[in-house]
């Protein structure tokens, strides 16, 4: 499992100028690593026993290895576990599934807070806010083409881990896909809360003024 194959088709540089330039850089400076092998963060392989040798992560480790031959992959390697490295798991307070810029002008509404130049959430990440994807990789301007490949099953199990093993989390689940995840959650152990999607038009028919930090910082 440690094989490593140079591939130069995943994004190393940022995301907009990777979209600007979608050329390779020089052959052999990257080299495909091992899926199972991105995840380093000791308390989620701890959480998570034996997920990774499932054959559905096999599976999925074998796509994503075909994948980095043909075109740009988002994220770069290195960030495909960064929600999962960057928030240890006994540090999560509250999860989110379902993000977007839209989430900073609600903040400014609810609790007065200024709008970043930015969209990085990682201050966020580092104070236990596990900010989770259903799927972790996409190919460049290719929306869910990798979609039910085995990611779903992946992240289902970082979801039921956390209810089953900690309480007292916040989930916010935003947006219909996003909320059908409630299924997984232990209800009467933790806190859930759900509104539009806050993206695009869906952020207009339900997320703005949801108020979504109000209840969450007196919770947390």
């Amino acid at each position: 499992m440690g094989k490593r194959k140079c591939n130069s088709k995943y994004r190393t540089s940022t995301p907009s100028q990777a979209e600007d330039d979608l050329t390779s850089p020089p052959e052999g400076s990257f080299c495909h690593v091992a899926l199972n092998e991105l995840l380093v963060e000791e308390s989620w392989l701890k959480a998570l026993p034996g997920e990774l040798q499932k054959p559905y992560f096999k599976t999925l480790s074998d796509f994503l290895e075909r994948e980095s031959k043909g075109p740009l992959i988002y994220p770069p390697q290195n960030l495909v576990f960064s929600a999962l490295n960057t928030t240890p798991f006994d540090r999560v307070k509250a999860v989110i599934i379902g993000q977007s810029l839209n989430i900073f002008k609600e903040l400014q509404k609810d609790v007065g807070c200024s709008i970043p130049r930015h969209g990085d959430l990682q201050k966020w990440a580092v104070q236990g806010v596990l900010l989770l994807n259903a799927v972790l990789t996409v190919r460049s301007k290719q929306p869910n083409s990798h979609a039910k490949k085995g990611w779903e099953q992946f992240t289902d199990a970082v979801i039921q881990s956390i209810s089953q093993q900690k309480e007292g989390v916040v989930f916010l689940l935003w947006g219909r896909y996003a909320q059908e995840k409630s299924k997984l959650i232990d209800g009467n152990k933790h806190h859930i809360l759900t509104a539009a999607h806050p993206s695009g038009l869906s952020a207009h028919r339900g997320f703005f003024n949801c108020r979504l930090a109000h209840p969450s910082k007196h919770i947390i």
